[in-house]
């Protein structure tokens, strides 16, 4: 099992930093930050995809066609860790060597969105949460902790969805 989560964590790591390079590369100076969100979630998405991969492999090459939800989920949360520590380290990277006015212009981009979309008796409070989060995220350490848990949550249900789709008991694999 270890060399599984071992070569798929690596994997998963490896695809996510490159992801973010080439979108770092490629829209860095872009204000669209929309579109940097999704890129970050389809990066995301992908660098998970290994957990499927990994899971049906140990269940097919090293445990007979057998995988219990508790073994799964083992595999799934190992390989998990890495492009979750790979997402915060380079979030925090990022934000504070990379591009350093980042925070500052992803927070005015929602403060002018809610501004436009929030009624005006609720727009004090709107914005006072928004100053909160910004004042979380100047926190190197939350930034990091924020990002890792991102990751680690949306690698958590793509392990669960893997480990039912894959979920075989003996009987059935022998049959």
């Amino acid at each position: 099992m270890q060399k599984i989560v071992l070569r798929y964590g690596c994997y998963g790591l490896i695809v996510i930093v490159a992801l973010l390079l080439i979108t770092f590369f490629l829209f860095g100076d872009s204000n669209n930050i929309e579109r940097q969100e999704v890129i970050g979630y389809v990066s995301i998405v992908t660098s998970l995809l290994f957990v499927y991969f990994a899971i049906r492999q140990w269940r097919d090459r090293y445990n007979n066609g057998v995988l219990t939800f508790g073994k799964g989920m083992a595999i799934g949360t190992l390989i998990t860790l890495f492009p979750s520590f790979a997402f915060g380290l380079f979030s925090w990277l990022y934000m504070a060597v990379l591009d350093p006015g980042h925070n500052e212009r992803y927070f005015q981009h929602y403060i002018e969105k809610i501004k436009q979309q929030t009624p005006p008796e609720k727009l004090a409070a709107a914005l006072e949460k928004v100053n909160a989060e910004k004042e979380m995220f100047n926190n190197p350490l939350m930034q990091f902790v924020v990002m890792f848990l991102t990751v680690f949550m949306i690698g958590m249900i793509i392990t669960v969805i893997s480990t039912m789709i894959l979920r075989r008991k003996r009987a059935m694999a022998a049959g």
